[in-house]
């Protein structure tokens, strides 16, 4: 199945489990990253993007609407944590027409996976949100950065059975 052209292959991941996304371009980070899955908001990844474009937000917070919200529409954003909840994070994405969002945490030097939940305000979430290790999100931003890249190549969500294909394509600052 194409849609935008992204291939889109079915699949499902539950909240409990960590979900893995592959960066393939820029090579400088061509590694697998965990995720955590958000809670009890948001929907579940029932397929996988594969060559997707992931964009950061702009403001970084993301906790209003976005500046680059052109950028934004059929991609996966990045949003850095703090600032909102998580919900209003993943809804102004979802506004500016995200196909998924990925929170890091504010802590560049933080690999740590916090847990997503809903904020209690009863709004309505309809895509994937997830939460990335503040020392990979950062990694990732910064790359781009000094690169001149205005997105990164990813596939997501990876489906790992066996902890061998991610430990041979794990970041090296990160340690299992």
């Amino acid at each position: 199945k194409v849609e935008s052209n992204i291939i889109v292959k079915t699949w499902q991941a539950s909240a409990s489990e960590h979900i893995y996304c592959e960066v393939l371009e820029p090579q400088a980070v061509a590694y697998f990253y965990r995720l955590s899955p958000a809670k009890d908001f948001g929907t579940q990844f029932n397929f996988t993007f594969y060559s997707a474009k992931l964009v950061f937000s702009h403001p970084a917070h993301g906790c209003s609407q976005l500046s680059n919200a052109y950028q934004v529409g059929s991609r996966i954003v990045a949003i850095e944590r703090g600032g909102c909840s998580f919900m209003t994070k993943v809804l102004v994405a979802q506004e500016a027409g995200a196909l998924a969002v990925i929170v890091y945490d504010n802590d560049a030097e933080s690999d740590v996976h916090v847990s997503m939940v809903d904020d209690g305000t009863h709004r309505e979430v309809a895509l994937p949100a997830m939460f990335m290790s503040g020392k990979d999100g950062h990694t990732i931003k910064h790359t781009l950065e000094s690169l001149g890249y205005g997105y990164a190549l990813v596939n997501l969500p990876m489906n790992l059975t066996t902890n061998q294909m991610y430990m041979m394509k794990q970041a090296p600052w990160n340690v299992w």
